[in-house]
């Protein structure tokens, strides 16, 4: 399917396909059962770009990063595949061999054009964001979609769309370096003279006109008050917060993702205590990923609720000490469980920090070079915003922060990062 189609900041989509697994499914692979856990984020997707200059990707053939996923695929089959709903009213995955969605597109831009982090309204044009699931069409709609962009320069950006019902950042990450690993073993083969598109029969796109009915609630209506902005973390200025942060007293060293957690709480609290920000959502995720089987899915992803405020529900400014939040969030609060109801987002629903700083997102190696720069996000957030810290191209102790505030909450902590010079 060829398409001239601009989505505005210069980026102009080419070519849409679908990549299917090597083999059809058969007998057991026919289904994949979702747990609570994954129902209850159904609503939400993980969204990541990965940007490699011209260097990293010189010999990058279309054909071949298309046969890549074959592979991969007969590993994470549900990948491929699209949700259903079952004769007792649950959804699940219908192994159909629907395919992973492709889109192929070209900006006339640079890559240093798209490398200011804090332009996050940008990314979006990267990664797919408007074939969601909760449309009248979410029984056809691709659960990952992967969009690879070519820039001016001889520069790429592999977009990626996941929905979350299918594991959370961790899966997606591992899904990509795998793909890459599969990328690198097939790279010697000569590139196809013709990239062949894998489509579905198109019996298997039926919309089933009840799926969407009482499934899902408006995800789509954009939070116009609400912003995202990126931040560097340099080594030096991580470490000076893990000093800050970290109490005399105690034995157990804080984290980053600990010291950055508690200077953003503290920053919101000092500057808005009226929108009584008093409890947190802590979300970091306990799987090791030993075996295919169990990188996907959401139920190795720990979701534990802090609370700042006293017992009357009011907080003293004057005792907002940095060391006694940092110790709040390292040492855990009461855990929530995901019941599958899946009514309401999960991320957002309190400040909610997402700890993906052991994200494993530098190990997607296309030729000899891993990318310059990740960025990984979820969409959409409730009302009470999202902090995501995420591993930096710089290495060691860096970090990248991703915030989504009020546009005045977001200010506010713009000048506390600028005093440290952050930004």
């Amino acid at each position: 399917m060829e398409e001239e189609k601009s989505t505005g900041h210069a980026v102009v989509l080419s070519r849409l396909s679908s990549v299917v697994p090597a083999t059809p499914s058969t007998g057991s692979q026919i289904a994949h059962l979702l747990t609570d856990s994954d129902l209850s984020m159904k609503l939400q997707y993980v969204r990541a770009v990965y940007y490699f200059e011209k260097r990293s990707v010189e010999n990058f053939c279309d054909g071949k990063w298309k046969e890549a996923f074959l592979d991969p695929l007969l590993d994470y089959r549900p990948v491929a595949e699209r949700l259903n709903l079952a004769p007792d009213g649950r959804l699940y995955v219908k192994c159909n061999d629907a395919g992973v969605r492709i889109f192929e597109a070209f900006s006339d831009s640079n890559l240093k054009d798209w490398e200011d982090l804090k332009d996050c309204c940008l990314e979006p044009e990267l990664s797919r964001t408007d074939q969601n699931l909760g449309s009248d069409f979410s029984s056809v709609t691709p659960l990952v979609i992967v969009q690879f962009t070519r820039f001016k320069c001889g520069g790429v950006a592999i977009g990626v769309s996941w929905s979350h019902v299918l594991g959370d950042a961790f899966s997606a990450s591992v899904f990509m370096k795998e793909w890459g690993e599969s990328y690198r073993r097939n790279r010697s083969k000569p590139c196809p003279a013709t990239c062949t598109e894998h489509r579905a029969e198109k019996s298997r796109w039926a919309p089933n006109n009840q799926f969407h009915k009482d499934l899902w609630v408006n995800t789509q209506q954009e939070n116009t008050m609400m912003e995202t902005a990126s931040f560097r973390l340099s080594e030096t200025m991580v470490y000076y917060l893990m000093s800050q942060a970290q109490d005399s007293k105690s034995l157990k060293p804080v984290t980053p993702f600990v010291a950055i957690s508690a200077f953003v709480w503290k920053s919101i609290l000092k500057a808005h205590p009226e929108r009584r920000y008093h409890n947190a959502l802590i979300c970091t995720n306990v799987s090791k990923y030993k075996k295919a089987s169990s990188r996907l899915g959401n139920i190795n992803q720990i979701l534990t609720q802090v609370q700042i405020s006293n017992e009357n529900g009011s907080i003293e400014l004057s005792n907002l000490d940095l060391c006694k939040i940092a110790q709040l969030i390292q040492n855990g609060g009461q855990r929530t469980s995901m019941n599958g109801d899946g009514a309401a987002l999960v991320y957002g629903s309190d400040l909610t920090f997402l700890n993906l700083e052991h994200l494993p997102c530098y190990d997607l190696v296309l030729e000899q070079e891993g990318p310059v720069h990740v960025s990984y996000t979820v969409e959409p957030v409730g009302d009470n915003g999202m902090v995501i810290i995420i591993p930096s191209s710089e290495g060691g102790k860096s970090r990248v922060v991703k915030v989504s505030l009020y546009k005045d909450e977001l200010v506010t902590l713009k000048e506390e990062f600028i005093q440290f010079s952050i930004v």
